[in-house]
């Protein structure tokens, strides 16, 4: 997602991505980002078959927009939130210039149930949402969806195998949930 949506929709508190001088220091964000991960899905209300799902965060990055990694498989997934031997940009990059990967990991007791995400009430743009699930039967088509402020985004399994390759990867990255705001600046 765009990194400003981390802050407008979810609620995160923009210091914990950028400095004083606006900028974001990717060398700090190699000492581990899980913490900022698990701030980012805090008000977020994430349930698997009715039950909270309890997500920890595995690991949060940024990249640059023009440098966006793709979210073909579980394995574009896990690589968007793995690189991070990257060197920094000789300037530090603003908010709006970057695309934040997160990935999270839950063990649901029953995972053929209905994945449900509720994001914070807050005001601003409808979101639009791309999911893909994989497992048997099904290669990850995309489905794109919008959401509003409030309004659950509810992923069904097609089947008990589906079920768990789906949660795998909508807990490998955030992103396969919210792949983009919807908005005409592009």
């Amino acid at each position: 997602m765009p990194a400003t949506v981390a802050i407008s929709r979810f609620g995160l508190a923009a210091e914990q991505l950028e400095g004083s001088d606006g900028g974001v220091d990717f060398a700090a964000f190699s000492e581990g980002t899980w913490d900022i991960g698990d701030a980012l899905l805090k008000g977020v209300d994430v349930r698997i078959a009715g039950v909270e799902a309890g997500f920890e965060a595995t690991s949060l990055m940024v990249h640059l927009k023009d440098q966006r990694l793709p979210f073909r498989s579980p394995l574009d997934a896990l690589t968007a939130i793995s690189v991070c031997g990257v060197a920094p940009p000789d300037t530090p990059p603003a908010l709006d210039d970057l695309y934040l990967y997160a990935g999270f990991v839950a063990y649901p007791h029953d995972t053929a149930g209905n994945l449900r995400f509720v994001l914070p009430d807050r005001p601003g743009d409808t979101l639009l949402v791309q999911v893909r699930q994989f497992g048997a039967g099904h290669a990850g088509a995309a489905r794109v969806t919008q959401i509003k402020s409030g309004t659950p985004l509810v992923i069904g399994p097609r089947n008990a195998r589906a079920a768990w390759w789906g949660a795998a990867v909508l807990s490998i990255s955030l992103c396969v949930l919210a792949a983009a705001r919807l908005s005409r600046r592009g």
